[in-house]
């Protein structure tokens, strides 16, 4: 607030004090915290990779900062400044973004070093189990290593996309994961018989 009223730039002749202001972000913070979560901004799935959380902070301050406005008139705050709600929705749209790229770089640094990492295995060798092995490389990024694939088809060794091997077959899918210490186990329907997949899932 000081540096919007305070600063040179645009002259400001409304009533607001800091005060005021202080206390409205106050009041606001548990809904900031929900707005946040209802905007993914703290689901897994949408954190650490991918653009889509960028667009996801930039979202929840816009809707954020609507509420902030709602709540201004219900508190009965005169003459809220305007350039003060523009300047901060720029500046926490900026800090929060900046905050998560250094977050995200941590993680991925920890990544290298096994930190975070999900050992994962590919049931199926189509061309989709292929897609998704290769969306999910590397894994510094994504958080999901690839230690092979399973299939019901081709013989264990066979190379099916850069370094990644068939590990097993199919009907040997839960020894294997144990004995590789596998976190998640990526099925693809389309790449095995309606049975076996039915099967599969019944035993997991």
């Amino acid at each position: 607030f000081e540096l919007r009223v305070d600063s040179d730039f645009l002259p400001y002749y409304g009533k607001a004090q800091p005060g005021q202001a202080r206390d409205l972000v106050l009041m606001t913070l548990p809904l900031w915290l929900g707005i946040f979560a209802l905007s993914r901004l703290y689901d897994r799935e949408e954190l650490l990779g991918g653009p889509q959380e960028y667009g996801n902070v930039v979202k929840g301050c816009l809707i954020g900062f609507a509420a902030l406005v709602i709540v201004s008139m219900f508190a009965r705050i005169p003459d809220l400044a305007r350039g003060w709600l523009v300047l901060g929705l720029v500046l926490v749209t900026l800090f929060v973004g900046v905050m998560r790229f250094l977050v995200r770089r941590v993680f991925y640094s920890l990544r290298r070093r096994g930190w975070f990492v999900q050992r994962a295995l590919i049931v199926g060798t189509n061309d989709d189990a292929r897609a998704i092995a290769k969306q999910l490389t590397p894994y510094r990024f994504s958080g999901v290593q690839v230690l092979g694939f399973v299939d019901e088809y081709l013989p264990v060794g066979t190379p099916v996309v850069d370094t990644l091997r068939v590990v097993a077959p199919t009907p040997l899918l839960q020894e294997t994961a144990r004995e590789l210490r596998v976190d998640q186990v990526i099925l693809v329907s389309g790449a095995m018989t309606w049975e076996s997949f039915d099967q599969l899932l019944r035993s997991i």
